[in-house]
């Protein structure tokens, strides 16, 4: 058995920062996951593409892609070495996620419960709308508890039902998405 399989999941709250109406996920994170993998869920939790630079942070430290072409590439770690049970311990706990640098989106991870541990990510909750990237991103996030699943050979977690079959969003209008 893998030293891992004991690495409790979280509980975690995104709340996407300094926009209204107000826009959050709450997903259930296996803790054993690099930050890349967490950085693809909160992509497909968004229905975003994870395209833009992106970076998280906590007490000081940065983890991310480093690219040397921007000069914020200093000092970040690699999150591909880096578990989310290294970062967040507890409930309370936070780590801040900031994605397309030129946009500059800025969420705050919640930790809000652990659990016992798990193999695969869950969307639970979502408040909408999430950012408005293309058409197709504000129909895929309109569905809640749908599973986030990986492939090995995909770096991109998806989202399916519950059941294995493809999900159907709820169609529905949202109000645009400003910065106050």
């Amino acid at each position: 058995m893998s030293r891992l399989a004991h690495v409790p999941a979280y509980r975690v709250k995104v709340t996407l920062r300094d926009v209204k109406p107000p826009v959050w996920r709450r997903l259930v994170l296996p803790g054993f996951w690099h930050l890349g993998k967490v950085h693809a869920a909160v992509q497909a939790s968004m229905g975003w593409s994870g395209g833009p630079l992106h970076e998280f942070s906590s007490g000081g430290q940065r983890w991310g892609q480093p690219d040397p072409g921007w000069d914020f590439g200093e000092g970040v770690l690699r999150e591909e070495r880096t578990r989310l049970h290294e970062v967040v311990h507890a409930a309370g706990d936070q780590l801040a996620y900031t994605y397309d640098f030129g946009d500059d989106w800025r969420h705050v991870l919640v930790v809000e419960e652990l659990l016992a541990p798990q193999r695969s990510a869950t969307c639970c909750q979502a408040k909408v709308p999430a950012h408005p990237t293309t058409a197709a991103a504000r129909g895929a996030i309109r569905t809640s508890c749908r599973r986030l699943t990986t492939r090995r050979t995909q770096s991109t977690p998806s989202f399916s039902s519950g059941s294995g079959g493809p999900s159907t969003p709820k169609t529905s209008t949202s109000p645009p998405l400003t910065r106050p």
